[in-house]
Formats: structure tokens, C-alpha cells, sequence
């Protein structure tokens, strides 16, 4: 994995530890409220990762992503949304099918088996 990815991975597992771990209910019970309070958006995950990351970001977050799969993870890259709209962007379609984003981000948020650290 990139540097950059895995700068990027660590700001999302700090995101999902700080917002998602205290949640207390079945994926499958988030309210759309809480997928939206528990999201991040692309220029908010790149400020937390600690230096400066390029405009697109996706091919990082999709090294991300196949490091989630390879754990049988629920994708962390989920979590990521465009600030305007409170969906992913263009590039989550590469590793994910976008109709299921909304039964993708509740499983990521009701996770609880990421570990604290990237490796």
C-alpha cells in the first residue's frame, strides 16, 4: 500500500473509531440521519491525513478498499462523500456497486472489527 493510502486509511479508521463505534444498533436500523452524521467528506479526510493530498484521491481509497476486501471488511471508503451531494464520487463505482452504497456505509458504520492502526 501507498504511503498516501495508507496516511488516508489510518484518518479513516481514526473517523470510524471517534464517530461510528459508539453507535449501538443493527446495521440495518441507521436512520439516514445517521449515515449522514457519521460520512466524511473528501476535503475533510484529506485535511485529517496529515498532509496534502491530490484532488482525486480515489486510487487510494480503492487500495483502501481492496485492503478492507481482502479482510472481508465492510469498505471503509464508504464513509467518503462528496460535500454537495452526501454521496461518493464517481471513482467508487471501480471497486463498488453504487446502488448498494447505502447497505455498504450502514454495514461500515455498524462494524466493529477494524483494527486501530493501518499496517
Amino acid at each position: 500500500m501507498t504511503p498516501l493510502a495508507r496516511r488516508l486509511g489510518q484518518a479513516l479508521l481514526d473517523h470510524h473509531k471517534t464517530h461510528c463505534r459508539n453507535i449501538d444498533c443493527a446495521a440495518e436500523e441507521l436512520t439516514d440521519s445517521q449515515v449522514r452524521d457519521n460520512c466524511v467528506t473528501y476535503l475533510d479526510i484529506s485535511l485529517r491525513c496529515g498532509g496534502p493530498v491530490p484532488r482525486f484521491s480515489g486510487p487510494f481509497l480503492d487500495e483502501i478498499g481492496r485492503w478492507c476486501q481482502g479482510n472481508h471488511w465492510p469498505s471503509l471508503p464508504s464513509l467518503v462523500v462528496n460535500g454537495k451531494t452526501g454521496v461518493p464520487g464517481p471513482g467508487y463505482a471501480k471497486l463498488h456497486v453504487v446502488a448498494d452504497w447505502k447497505k455498504q456505509v450502514r454495514r461500515c458504520i455498524g462494524f466493529k472489527g477494524y483494527p486501530d492502526t493501518m499496517p
